[in-house]
């Protein structure tokens, strides 16, 4: 008896685990100030591309760096975000030092800014088989998302689990946990995204 209740606990939180996450359940604990998705489908200069983006695959393994001066992801996030936007997000996502991973043929560089601990992050995201790209920005305690897809339902799990994942860790900016709080007395004066 004892083993068919375990097996039934553990298929049922294996249920919860697997749950597919929803951007309007992220934002329904976020709000609109803290998390604010910005399609760039309609956008002139912006063409996603899946030919283009079919190459992306050969950068699994390598350092950040190269792939995101690579020509289709480069052109596509400087027309997304501007010079200075790009620059933005690259700092974030450390400087360029961190393994790029394919899964589930999308093309994931994430990464922590220097110094700050979890305070400034970024992540991008790119589907192989449409060419879609999506990059997130977790700066000032706010999740700005810049994607090619025309609306937020279809962003990729992934993306939605790393917000959620630093929700869990570091909740509001009205409810911090007491992980942000420890960060924000550890980053001090290293970390120029967060202002006291």
């Amino acid at each position: 008896m004892m083993k068919i209740y375990v097996l039934f606990i553990a298929l049922l939180l294996s249920g919860q685990i697997n749950a597919e996450i929803r951007y309007a359940d992220l934002q329904s604990q976020l709000g609109g100030d803290e998390l604010l998705f910005i399609s760039m489908a309609d956008a002139p200069n912006v063409l996603a591309d899946a030919d283009s983006a079919s190459h992306l695959r050969s950068y699994h393994n390598k350092f950040l760096r190269e792939p995101l001066y690579d020509d289709y992801l480069h052109s596509l996030l400087t027309a997304m975000l501007g010079y200075n936007g790009f620059q933005h997000l690259f700092k974030n996502l450390g400087g360029g030092f961190v393994p790029v991973k394919v899964e589930n043929d999308i093309l994931i560089m994430k990464g922590t800014q220097d110094h700050c601990g979890g305070m400034e992050e970024a992540i991008v995201l790119v589907d192989l088989n449409s060419g879609d790209l999506t990059s997130i920005l977790y700066s000032q305690e706010s999740f700005l998302i810049h994607s090619t897809y025309e609306t937020s339902e279809q962003l990729p799990q992934k993306g939605l689990l790393w917000i959620k994942r630093i929700l869990d860790a570091y909740g509001t900016r009205t409810e911090p946990t007491r992980n942000k709080l420890l960060l924000r007395k550890m980053a001090g004066d290293w970390c120029q995204g967060y202002k006291k």
